[in-house]
């Protein structure tokens, strides 16, 4: 993974094909404002993807997740994928336990019903492809990464 990267995504599923999505802010100097977003954010400096990624997700959901996998669907026409590390991991979560550290509201959503909401389009392809590598069991080009990732 490069050190060449703006920001991270990370998604987070369950066991029973449910998807950690976050209402973002109604801010129009905001990316996607209003829209229902995978979580992640911006690089501090001279963190790896990786460090991002964890530090992210702690950030705006409360979750400490060890074990994030690189996740490399085929890219979205026109998505700059190579600056977004994306990471997945599947998690036991207890909606209970989510603290929403940014956005109007955090929450768990079934993959089945995430085309009929307000998602960003390259996300929702990103879902679909995930969604399907979940069902046959064998994620595509997935492989375990470290913290010096």
């Amino acid at each position: 993974m490069t050190d060449d990267f703006k920001s991270v995504l990370v998604f987070i599923t369950t066991p029973s094909n449910e998807i950690l999505l976050q209402l973002r802010d109604d801010d129009p100097g905001i990316s996607w404002p209003g829209f229902w977003h995978i979580p992640g954010g911006h690089r501090e400096p001279g963190e790896t993807p990786y460090e991002t990624a964890v530090r992210e997700l702690r950030e705006e959901t409360g979750l400490d997740v060890e074990g994030l996998l690189p996740f490399d669907p085929v890219p979205f026409e026109g998505q700059d994928h190579a600056r977004h590390p994306l990471f997945h991991a599947v998690v036991d979560v207890d909606p209970a336990g989510l603290v929403l550290g940014e956005g109007q509201d955090l929450r768990l959503v079934p993959l089945a019903d995430v085309p009929s909401m307000k998602v960003p389009p390259y996300q929702k392809d990103y879902l679909r492809q995930l969604e399907g590598h979940l069902r046959v069991g064998r994620p595509r080009v997935w492989g375990a990464t470290g913290g010096n990732q």
